[in-house]
């Protein structure tokens, strides 16, 4: 039973009107991604990768690098936002900048074990981050 966030839909469409890229890397299976179709977000990311597309699992940089690769990114202009310290450790082994979330899995202190180029409690802060107008 995945859910999104609150404020993921307000900071896709924001990205997505910045013309900035979007992918999405994870370790779970495809339908994960479900509540992405179901919220009509789905259209603004350019790249999905989960474990059906055979890539070793996060904390393996390998997805992530496939889907910079498929977006025509280099991976020190990307930025990684994860909700576990696997999600961290597989974007600073890509060479991103990577955002550390505490709305998800992750208690503040193994973020900070690490650790992120940033940590934020929740991902409606990525709107400040990222110069998104929050509505």
């Amino acid at each position: 039973k995945v859910a999104l966030f609150p404020g993921v839909g307000r900071i896709i469409t924001g990205l997505s009107e910045a013309s900035i890229k979007i992918g999405a890397v994870t370790s779970s299976w495809g339908p994960v991604f479900d509540p992405l179709h179901k919220a009509s977000l789905s259209q603004y990311f350019d790249v999905y990768i989960s474990r059906e597309d055979g890539f070793p699992l996060k904390p393996a940089p390998d997805g992530i690098l496939d889907c910079l690769k498929r977006m025509d990114v280099r991976p020190e202009n990307a930025v990684i936002v994860g909700d576990t310290t696997m999600d961290i450790e597989a974007g600073k082994s890509a060479g991103t900048y990577t955002i550390g979330v505490l709305s998800g899995l992750a208690q503040r202190s193994q973020m900070e074990a690490e650790p992120p180029d940033a940590i934020i409690d929740s991902v409606e802060d990525l709107c400040g981050l990222f110069g998104i107008e929050a509505r």
